[in-house]
């Protein structure tokens, strides 16, 4: 039971990386473009 545990972290953890990265790519981007 603990093997599919640590996976679904894990695959859940790399899903939460990926969004997180795109918001801030996305926020970083519309500041930069509000900036200038």
């Amino acid at each position: 039971m603990t093997s599919p545990v640590g996976s679904l972290n894990c695959s859940v953890r790399i899903v939460v990386v990926a969004v997180v990265g795109r918001v801030v790519l996305s926020s970083m981007s519309s500041l930069a473009g509000f900036t200038k």
